[in-house]
């Protein structure tokens, strides 16, 4: 079995012998499964799939998604993003982190994430805004739970998604755990120009989806809640939000 299946959709060619080299620095084995146009012109290793798409990126996603749902067995699954820069031991440390918080929360779906910064330095921020729930940077989960979230809404273009996907995780009753610098190494975003063009390009369409689809509800679920002043903070709250529609529009 493979412990860990990581989907993406995934351009920057340049990145991928390094990010491949980066992520065999751990003792977990893994699988990665990239998605997008561009066809790389060296050889893939076995557990390295990419599979050719000109769909938008969140479809291309969804088929990384199929791919490991249909070919792979993996004991976790994750997603992110072709252009991180990973350390030493990183998946080991987000399997111990998961293993550590299932223990603590044993009756409910969890979730682990890392921090990430992004190329100026500066922390990214993982709350929409203060005292909003807490977001992933490529959330790490078993297969059954992810499972359990559903596939992605197609109403995204390429942003937002993963917050719909993990308030969904949110509404079944799941909690997702920031893990500390000191228990997981930080991830570092390598994008030119200090720009994240997907999200500069997209966030507009793809925001107004996501605040369209949810809306404040109370609850009594109890999850990790994001303050945000230059550095994240978490502290225990509440949900406070319910999908306005169930219905996931699929591809």
């Amino acid at each position: 079995m493979i412990d860990v299946a990581i989907v993406a959709t995934a351009i920057k060619v340049e990145f991928w012998k390094e990010y491949y080299l980066n992520l065999k620095k751990n003792n977990a084995s893994f699988h990665l499964v990239f998605t997008g146009p561009k066809e790389p012109n060296f050889r893939l290793p076995n557990n390295f799939t990419h599979l050719i798409s000109d769909e938008k990126p969140t479809a291309c996603v969804q088929k990384s998604y199929n791919y490991v749902y249909e070919n792979l067995n993996p004991k976790y699954i994750m997603h992110t993003a072709d252009d991180f820069l990973f350390k030493e031991n990183y998946l080991d440390r987000l399997i111990e982190g998961y293993k550590k918080n299932v223990k603590l929360y044993p009756d409910r779906p969890v979730m682990v994430t890392q921090m990430s910064k992004a190329p100026n330095g500066s922390w990214d921020r993982m709350g929409l805004s203060n005292g909003e729930p807490a977001l992933g940077i490529g959330p790490f989960t078993t297969i059954e739970n992810d499972k359990l979230i559903g596939k992605i809404d197609s109403r995204f273009n390429s942003v937002c998604w993963d917050m719909d996907r993990l308030y969904r995780f949110y509404s079944l009753g799941g909690i997702m755990i920031p893990l500390s610098e000191d228990e997981c190494p930080i991830v570092k975003e390598r994008i030119k120009g200090n720009v994240n063009y997907a999200w500069a390009l997209n966030n507009k369409n793809d925001l107004n989806v996501f605040n369209n689809l949810w809306e404040k509800r109370t609850s009594n679920n109890e999850i990790i809640l994001n303050y945000y002043d230059g550095t994240n903070t978490f502290k225990k709250g509440l949900f406070e939000y319910s999908r306005i529609e169930d219905k996931i529009e699929s591809f």
